[in-house]
């Protein structure tokens, strides 16, 4: 009876540890890799330098989907192809979310920020969302985007070919340096410079299933470290 008494006490103690130690390595593991609160820079950062480089490579491809889709592959996809490097994904983050202007005024973009300017970019973000997780502003965004067609060019794309083809004939007959030409040289010019967060919409979508994956792996690694730790240190105990 009395050895009993000590294994049971010796369980509930190793049961009752496992379960606090588990409860730290969960939430350390959702909150590194994105799943609580919002996703700034800092976070963001280490996020994605952590990535296994096979899935540096898969997120690069993701960011590069609307430069190898059709003339921009031979064009500006040749200028502005994202490399799998922590630096050039990052940038290109940046670079979907932020203008011309503005791209070197920042090094590190708010994944949140970038995801809520998604919504907002398709009309999908309400009054207030913002204010809440990016796990959240990403699964909306994620599953307004696989009812969609996916289109090689974004709206942005779209409205600067409308925007060259204007500027070329007004070029063509009225010159460069009439009223008329220098504004909409002007206005191609301003529209160009405009942010595109619906090219970084792939990118998202991968970005999100690797974070995922990676949970999984590190809290599942923990967990088993956690377990054989328990029975070392009760053991020694006894």
């Amino acid at each position: 009876m009395k050895f009993m008494g000590k294994t049971t006490t010796v369980f509930w103690k190793r049961l009752i540890l496992f379960i606090l130690i588990e409860v730290i390595i969960v939430s350390s593991m959702l909150f590194c890799w994105g799943f609580t609160g919002q996703v700034h820079e800092e976070r963001f950062k280490y996020m994605v330098k952590y990535l296994p480089q096979a899935q540096k490579e898969k997120l690069s491809e993701a960011l590069n989907f609307y430069y190898n889709q059709g003339l921009a592959k031979y064009s500006t996809g040749i200028i502005l192809r994202c490399e799998p490097e922590t630096e050039s994904i990052i940038k290109q983050f940046l670079w979907f979310n932020e203008n011309t202007f503005t791209y070197y005024t920042n090094d590190v973009p708010s994944y949140h920020e970038l995801v809520a300017a998604a919504l907002d970019y398709f009309d999908l973000l309400e009054e207030g969302e913002e204010e809440f997780g990016t796990y959240y502003l990403e699964r909306k965004l994620i599953k307004w985007h696989d009812q969609q067609v996916v289109s090689g060019l974004t709206d942005k794309d779209k409205n600067s070919f409308l925007f060259s083809l204007i500027d070329t004939g007004t070029s063509l007959f009225l010159g460069s340096t009439t009223p008329v030409g220098l504004s909409v040289t002007a206005l191609s010019l301003l529209q160009k410079a405009g942010s595109d967060p619906a090219k970084a919409i792939p990118a998202i979508v991968v970005f999100k299933r690797q974070r995922e994956v990676n949970f999984l792996w590190c809290a599942s690694g923990f967990s088993l470290i956690n377990l054989m730790f328990i029975f070392v240190v009760i053991r020694k105990r006894k």
